[in-house]
């Protein structure tokens, strides 16, 4: 009697022990599907992650509200990458290694550190959208990296073309030292080149740079008629102020989509940003719809209006949310099949399309700054 009590005390213990470990088991149906996440929610762009972070919570808010996916909650798992590239690497894989349930993950807009996070995106094998737009990541063969973004190759025509229509002779670029400034300057100074504008005056500043008055001195030695800037939206508002402070704000300037974000203008004053022009993917301006009632509800949501990575990481969701639903699966091989499937997908900031390379997006919009507001003067498609 007393082998056979003990015999069945190890049984229980061993089912036990076994029920307790879900590592290697597949989630259950009524157990939520598992997105991961990764921004900078520390650092000088802490305050891009907290755009991000709003635009998670409005579509968690909308997804959930109506059932959610397949039946299931879905939750979205987050990790600091604090928007540089080594703590990037370090936050992409402990998502993974602590989250072996993900069905897919959203990466920021940095191009510099989607390129990092790159070779393992692959070794993961687990889609992963991002919303940056260096020409690296469009050239990418990398079979589950996607971006929501129009690459800075098709940016920079568009920027250097918006400056021939204006007239422009002599043009000065300021730009940062990573993978956006490197990348998008060259594409800029190599269309104005091809259509005969003349570049006066080409820097790149340091990294982490917070003064700029001596670039921009340089830039008024050169005698511009146009001025581009290249930037991420912690540099925006000074480079902007500077150039308004050196008595330049005369003279017609351009800037990548950081240029048309509210963080930039209210660092930088109304009075300085007035005027600005900007290439980018989105526009909090923009009177199309369904755009302009989804930025309605944002800004009575959260006070203020969205940024661009708002409504990328929105338009991300919902498009790896539409593929899982179109496997019937959270497998991420499945619903990788499918994101490759995405045709004429209506999202927030753009229609979105799959058509061979990562970037999901064709369009963009040639903006001013007026009176505070991003208001569009063109939307650019191709």
């Amino acid at each position: 009697m007393k082998k056979i009590m003990i015999l069945l005390l190890t049984l229980l213990m061993v089912f036990s022990f076994t029920g307790c470990n879900r590592n290697g088991d597949k989630p259950g149906e009524d157990e939520p599907i598992k997105i991961g996440l990764t921004d900078a929610f520390t650092g000088d762009r802490a305050g891009n992650g907290q755009y991000t972070k709003e635009g998670v919570d409005m579509f968690l808010e909308y997804i959930n509200g109506k059932g959610g996916v397949l039946g299931r909650e879905v939750v979205v798992v987050y990790e600091d990458d604090q928007g540089n590239e080594t703590a990037a690497v370090n936050a992409y894989q402990k998502l993974i290694l602590e989250n072996e349930d993900l069905t897919a993950v959203v990466l920021n807009k940095y191009s510099s550190v989607v390129l990092a996070m790159e070779p393992y995106v692959a070794d993961s094998k687990i889609p992963a959208i991002c919303s940056g737009s260096n020409v690296k990541i469009e050239q990418s063969t990398n079979p589950y990296l996607y971006s929501t973004r129009r690459s800075d190759y098709g940016s920079g025509a568009t920027m250097a073309a918006f400056i021939k229509q204006e007239g422009a002779k002599r043009v000065a670029i300021l730009y940062s030292p990573d993978a956006l400034g490197k990348g998008m300057s060259e594409i800029v100074i190599a269309k104005l080149q091809e259509a005969g504008i003349e570049v006066v005056s080409s820097q790149q500043f340091s990294e982490g740079e917070k003064q700029f008055a001596n670039y921009v001195a340089k830039i008024k030695e050169s005698n511009p008629d146009f001025i581009v800037c290249i930037g991420q939206t912690s540099e925006t508002g000074l480079i902007v102020k500077a150039i308004y402070d050196a008595g330049l704000n005369h003279i017609k300037c351009i800037g990548n989509s950081a240029f048309a974000q509210a963080t930039t203008i209210e660092q930088a004053g109304l009075e300085a940003s007035e005027g600005w022009y900007s290439i980018t993917a989105f526009a909090a301006g923009t009177e199309e719809e369904p755009t302009a009632s989804w930025i309605r509800s944002y800004t009575e949501k959260y006070g203020h209006a969205p940024e661009m990575t708002s409504v990328t990481t929105y338009d991300a969701l919902s498009m790896i949310c539409y593929a899982i639903e179109k496997a019937n699966s959270t497998d991420p091989e499945a619903v990788n099949a499918e994101l490759k499937k995405i045709l004429n997908f209506e999202g927030i900031a753009a229609v979105y399309s799959y058509n061979g390379n990562p970037m999901l997006a064709n369009s963009e919009f040639v903006i001013q700054i007026q009176n505070g507001k991003a208001i569009v003067l063109t939307k650019v498609i191709g």
